[in-house]
C-alpha cells in the first residue's frame, strides 16, 4: 500500500513538471512562435481609402448677353446694348457728335462673344469704317471688351456696367434733345412718345424730314425703332435715294444717377453702318 502512494504522488509531480515547463517554455517564447513586445502596441488594419470627388467648376455655360451697359472711355461716354437677337449698338461721345457702332455678336461660353472683323461697323469722322471685337466676363450684369480698329480705346480693354432702365410707360411725353449725324451736323430737335409706340417729330431734322414706328421687344425695356427718311432736297442722307432711306435702331431710357432725371437714347443705322442718334433728358 505505502509503495502504491509513493508510485502515485511521484506521477503526479512529474506529470505537474511536465505542465510547468510546457508553461515556462510559451511564456519565453518557445515552440518557434512570435515574441511578444509589449512596447509597441499592434497597428490596426486600415480599410482602403476612397478618393475624394474632383470639385467641379463650371465650363462650356452658354454667354449671356442682353440689355443696355454704360462706361467709359479715355473719360468720355459709352453706351451700349445688346437685343435679343444678338445686335449691337453703341454710342461713343467722343465729341458732342457721338460715334455709331453697330454689329451682330457670335454668343460662344463661359462669358465669352465676339464681333469678328469686318462685322462691325463703326460710324466715326462721317464715313464707316469695318472693326472687330471680342467680349470676355459678359453676363446679364457686365462685360469686358478689347475693341480693334476703332477710336474707343482701340485695342485697350472696356468694361461697362448694366443699366436699370426705365420703364417703356416713362417714355411717353415730349423730349427736347440733340439729333446728331456725322454726315451732316447736331441741332436741337423736339420728338414727341405716344402710347409707348407712336412717335411724331417737330419740324424737319437737319433737312429731313422722318417718320417712324416704334415697337416693344419682347422680355425688355427696350423699343426697335425702324427711322425712315424721305427723298427731300437739302437732306444729305435722301436727295438722291428716289425711295429714301430707312435706317433699324432702339430706342430706350433711364435714370441718371446725379439727378434723377430721364435720360432717352434712340438710334438707328442703314445697311452701311451710317447712323443717326438722339438725345434727350427730361426733369422727373
Amino acid at each position: 500500500m505505502i509503495i502504491t502512494r509513493r508510485h502515485g504522488i511521484g506521477t503526479a509531480i512529474a506529470a505537474l513538471a511536465v505542465v510547468m515547463a510546457a508553461l515556462a517554455l510559451h511564456g519565453c517564447g518557445g515552440g518557434g512562435g512570435v515574441p511578444d513586445n509589449p512596447s509597441t502596441p499592434a497597428v490596426p488594419s486600415t480599410p482602403a481609402s476612397t478618393p475624394a470627388s474632383p470639385v467641379s467648376t463650371p465650363s462650356n455655360v452658354p454667354t449671356v448677353l442682353q440689355g443696355v451697359y454704360a462706361g467709359t472711355s479715355a473719360g468720355r461716354e459709352f453706351v451700349s446694348a445688346v437685343t435679343p437677337d444678338r445686335d449691337w449698338f453703341a454710342l461713343y461721345f467722343l465729341t458732342g457728335n457721338p460715334e455709331i457702332y453697330s454689329g451682330r455678336i457670335s454668343l460662344g461660353v463661359d462669358g465669352v462673344a465676339e464681333i469678328a472683323y469686318p462685322g462691325l461697323l463703326a460710324f466715326q469722322n462721317g464715313r464707316v469704317q469695318n472693326a472687330s471685337a471680342r467680349f470676355s466676363g459678359a453676363s446679364a450684369q457686365t462685360y469686358r471688351m478689347d475693341l480693334k480698329n476703332i477710336s474707343a480705346a482701340d485695342g485697350q480693354p472696356l468694361s461697362v456696367t448694366a443699366l436699370a432702365l426705365a420703364p417703356l410707360g416713362s417714355l411717353q411725353g415730349n423730349w427736347t434733345g440733340t439729333w446728331s449725324d456725322a454726315n451732316s451736323s447736331t441741332m436741337l430737335a423736339r420728338v414727341t412718345i405716344s402710347g409707348q409706340t407712336d412717335i411724331s417729330f417737330g419740324g424737319t431734322v437737319n433737312y429731313c424730314a422722318m417718320s417712324a414706328t416704334l415697337a416693344p421687344m419682347p422680355g425688355t425695356l427696350m423699343l426697335r425703332l425702324d427711322l425712315k427718311i424721305a427723298r427731300l432736297t437739302g437732306c444729305a442722307r435722301s436727295e438722291n435715294q428716289i425711295n429714301g432711306v430707312t435706317l433699324s435702331g432702339l430706342a430706350f431710357a433711364y435714370a441718371l444717377p446725379q439727378t434723377g432725371s430721364l435720360r432717352l437714347e434712340m438710334l438707328a443705322v442703314d445697311s452701311s453702318g451710317s447712323g443717326i442718334s438722339f438725345r434727350a433728358e427730361r426733369q422727373p
